[in-house]
């Protein structure tokens, strides 16, 4: 998520620079440049998709807590993002209506530093601008002949924005992760009881097929098996083995039902736990196929 966020912040940024080395593009007589440079900047913001929220899950919805500190800290960062996004689109839209609005080179960057001083609460608070330095901008932008000039000379406060861009990306893809950790913690404990049944299970049917796998090599003469069957625990009726003498068919007929009763009792406690056990498998595939999809975003 965080490389292609930063790819599109970086085109941003990179389309404002653009617009301020294009002398001449940026007036009212190149009005359609400017609304394909408006109307880019709005499009690839739009286009950004990205937080894990609660909308986006089917078996981890109950898991999300909106109070708790992890998704009030993604939350956060998304609404921070969103604000991001919204300044930016607000430059654009300003720069256009500086660029077409009546008046001469001088009265279009007059415009613009009135717009660059009714902003400075915002650059100092967000950006953490330099009060003095911006004063220093805005005082030479007023000096400049041309809007691309202008413009050029307004360029360190795009690029504080691009660096304060990259923080909160950072920031929000570190919340992210810490919000992927917790959820993944919460599907383990809500299925706690489902996977220690399931590897009780998986531990008894090994048990069993070694103990089948035994009586087979009895079956074809290989008696020292047997003393293999005797110490199994597979075998929970003792009376079934006998601890002096080699079985007889009948016994190990006996020993052979004895074992498939187990196995089909295992089926059916598996069958009644295996509703519980898909959704925990599923909960998980559900969490990794998200945050996969927001790491390539």
């Amino acid at each position: 998520m965080r490389k292609k966020l930063l790819m599109k912040v970086a085109a941003l940024v990179g389309l404002l620079v653009v617009s301020t080395g294009c002398a001449g593009k940026l007036t009212k007589k190149k009005a359609a440049d400017v609304v394909y440079f408006t109307d880019t900047s709005i499009a690839l913001m739009g286009d950004m998709s990205f937080g894990l929220t609660r909308d986006d899950a089917i078996y981890n919805r109950d898991l999300f807590s909106p109070n708790e500190e992890e998704e009030q800290r993604l939350k956060d960062r998304l609404i921070e993002i969103s604000n991001l996004q919204k300044a930016l689109v607000d430059y654009s839209l300003s720069i256009v209506d500086i660029a077409e609005a009546p008046g001469s080179d001088a009265d279009i960057v007059e415009r613009y530093a009135d717009y660059l001083t009714g902003v400075s609460d915002w650059v100092g608070r967000k950006l953490q601008f330099d009060g003095a330095r911006y004063e220093e901008i805005i005082e030479s932008v007023r000096t400049q002949e041309t809007f691309s000039a202008a413009l050029g000379e307004g360029q360190p406060v795009i690029n504080a924005y691009g660096r304060y861009a990259e923080l909160v990306i950072k920031e929000l893809d570190e919340a992210t992760e810490a919000l992927v950790l917790k959820i993944d913690m919460k599907i383990d404990e809500k299925f706690a009881d489902v996977v220690r049944h399931q590897a009780v299970i998986r531990e008894e049917r090994s048990e069993i097929l070694r103990a089948l796998e035994h009586l087979s090599s009895v079956y074809r003469g290989d008696f020292g098996a047997y003393s293999k069957l005797r110490t199994s625990r597979a075998i929970r009726s003792k009376s079934l083995v006998s601890e002096e003498e080699l079985p007889t068919e009948d016994q190990l007929e006996l020993i052979a039902q004895h074992l498939q009763k187990r196995l089909e009792w295992l089926r059916q406690i598996e069958a009644g736990t295996q509703r519980d056990w898909e959704e925990y498998r599923e909960s998980h595939v559900e969490l990794d196929r998200r945050h996969a999809e927001l790491e390539v975003q």
